[in-house]
């Protein structure tokens, strides 16, 4: 197994436990586990499948800081998403709905 599929494996297994602890509404868990597999994969986004995996878990990060109000960095978040993979649309719907929100507070 080389050093790129290890990484990539050890961060769907993260991303499944940050999946797992937004379904049960721990939202500062799921960021925390989200981050960690971010960090696993890191510059290591050279092929198309780690990139999508990076726009998910950037996306779904997104999402649990929708959860906990931290709009901004929702935002952040998303829009590093759609420079991961344009073609993910989750990314646009969570930029979108932070994106709302923060300039509606304005």
């Amino acid at each position: 197994m080389t050093s790129l599929n290890a990484s990539v494996n050890a961060a769907s297994a993260l991303k499944d436990e940050g999946n797992a602890f937004l379904l049960d509404h721990l939202y500062t868990e799921a960021v925390k586990k989200y981050s960690e597999a971010i960090e696993v994969i890191g510059d290591e986004t050279a092929d198309d499948e780690t990139k999508k995996l990076l726009a998910i878990l950037l996306s779904n990060r997104a999402q649990a800081y929708i959860k906990t109000e931290a709009y901004g960095l929702a935002v952040r978040d998303a829009s590093s998403a759609i420079k991961a993979d344009p073609k993910y649309p989750k990314g646009y719907y969570r930029r979108a709905t932070a994106g709302k929100i923060v300039y509606t507070l304005k």
